[in-house]
């Protein structure tokens, strides 16, 4: 089967034309999600990009495979959708990046892998990079076009023209929208398309960087959305200490974000610009997916290809005084995910799902169109019955775990008062409710109004159930290893039940 996996990064769920936002423009992804499933409430369980990452390619939680922040190396045991489908016969192919850092136990110390956290996901044959750091190929390009590089360091690719001393400089991008870094990564995954696209057991995953920062779009996308930007969410009336922390450090970083734009300054004006340039960026990107589904019907390969886009994780935008991909609220962590299965199978064209679901699904799902057997621990469930047209609750809840210690500057660990180790929340999003849960602290309670989030104080017995669903949750899904093998005369049997099971257990305990 022909394959085409297709990640953006940093997009959050609800800025898409599809999903009911009220001026996005992504006619290409709303032509994609109305030709396959589209599923509404899909949510990345860590963040930022190597986390999810890894949790989407392994279909594992991130308290099994640890890799928990950028930086934090995959331990070579566990396998990935890359590495079965090799072992299966298939050779996966990548264009662009997976930010997995390597396993120093499995390579030498002086390795040059074990100095950077952009690595490539085992199993994947990568063939071209295109990552924040890894822009060579993209510069290279830029000045052959004539177009003024600066010095080696990525952010003088992304330079604004005429840029000030405002706290965001609103002015675009310096290169024009045919030499973008979404253009230059479309037309190399077109390019590959046409020579190895025919290839009926193409594996191909190609990820794009934006609408990840930095905020700055060629025209016609930095002023695409004038006049048509709602306002970010205000100030939550009751900020706990780690919103808190994430302010000062968003403020007091100047790398965290983009190193242009000085956030202890914004106004609400900058607020709407940079939400503006945002959703320029998602549009420019939707733009250069309609290319590439082009390429492949100009091919008359488009009807025979799996066509999967998701993403890594979302982006605050501004919401509650926030930016970035951290913390327990749900535009961090909400994202985009369209199924388009070939035309020979089953789809329920145009079906929109709102049930739960997470990126770990998105292993399994791709592991039962390939035929391939999933590890125990693997925590995601195949779509594909859902994509078919199937009845579909979705799961009962879903979860997602961050880590924001910072061993470099200790910065959370010192202003929160607390080890690295204690520098991490589980979050639980039910339909009604959303519990996190921090180490030595009380645990915190949110609902939702008119797409608000609020904290809130449950009635006793809510509380408790909220919290014992909390620790089913960790419990059930620890690593299960060998836990349901067992010797015998026979030799080694295993007794694993499927997913399911779990769900269905505790939807009957909890819901």
């Amino acid at each position: 089967m022909r394959v085409l996996f297709l990640s953006v990064d940093q997009w959050r769920g609800d800025f898409l034309g599809y999903a009911g936002h009220p001026t996005m423009k992504t006619q290409h992804l709303d032509q994609l999600a109305s030709e396959g499933v589209s599923f509404l409430q899909h949510y990345a369980v860590a963040a930022p990009c190597g986390p999810s990452r890894t949790s989407m390619l392994t279909g594992l939680y991130p308290q099994i495979h640890r890799s928990i922040y950028n930086g934090a190396p995959l331990h070579g045991r566990f396998e990935n959708i890359a590495s079965l489908a090799r072992d299966a016969g298939l050779r996966p192919q990548l264009l662009g990046y997976t930010d997995t850092s390597a396993d120093p136990a499995s390579m030498a110390s002086d390795d040059a892998r074990l100095k950077s956290y952009e690595g490539v996901m085992p199993g994947f044959h990568q063939v071209m990079d295109h990552n924040e750091s890894m822009l060579f190929h993209w510069r290279w390009k830029l000045e052959q076009a004539g177009f003024d590089v600066g010095d080696a360091a990525p952010s003088s690719l992304y330079a604004h023209v005429g840029a000030s001393g405002a706290a965001f400089p609103d002015s675009p991008a310096h290169y024009d929208a045919a030499h973008s870094d979404t253009a230059h990564m479309a037309d190399s995954l077109i390019d590959f398309l046409q020579v190895f696209g025919r290839d009926e057991d193409l594996f191909a995953h190609a990820v794009f960087l934006r609408p990840h920062p930095p905020l700055v779009a060629p025209e016609p996308y930095h002023h695409m959305y004038d006049g048509a930007v709602g306002p970010a969410l205000g100030l939550p009336d009751k900020p706990v200490p780690f919103e808190l922390a994430w302010r000062e450090f968003q403020a007091q970083s100047t790398d965290y974000y983009d190193e242009a734009i000085d956030m202890a300054r914004l106004t609400p004006d900058d607020v709407l610009a940079m939400r503006r340039v945002y959703m320029g960026l998602a549009s420019e990107v939707d733009h250069h997916l309609g290319r590439v589904m082009d390429c492949l019907k100009a091919q008359d390969i488009y009807d025979d290809t799996l066509i999967i886009v998701t993403c890594d994780h979302g982006e605050m935008l501004g919401d509650y005084g926030l930016w970035g991909k951290m913390g327990f609220y749900d535009q961090a962590f909400h994202i985009p995910l369209i199924i388009k299965p070939p035309k020979s199978m089953d789809v329920d064209k145009g079906r929109k799902i709102h049930g739960f679901t997470e990126n770990v699904d998105v292993m399994a799902t791709l592991a039962d169109y390939l035929g391939l057997d999933v590890p125990a621990d693997v925590a995601g469930v195949s779509l594909r019955a859902a994509v078919e047209g199937a009845p579909f609750a979705g799961r009962p809840y879903v979860n997602w775990m961050f880590d924001y210690r910072l061993q470099e500057d200790m910065f959370f660990e010192s202003i929160l008062d607390k080890p690295s180790e204690a520098c991490l929340m589980q979050v639980l999003k039910t339909p009604t409710s959303k519990i996190v849960l921090q180490p030595g602290e009380a645990a915190l309670c949110y609902q939702k109004e008119e797409g608000i989030e609020f904290q809130t104080q449950p009635d006793p017995e809510q509380h408790a159930r909220l919290l014992e669903l909390g620790m089913s949750h960790l419990l059930v899904n620890l690593e299960r290893g060998y836990a349901n093998t067992r010797l015998g005369p026979k030799g080694p049997e295993e007794f694993h039940g499927p997913r399911q099971e779990l769900l269905q257990f505790l939807r009957a305990k909890y819901f």
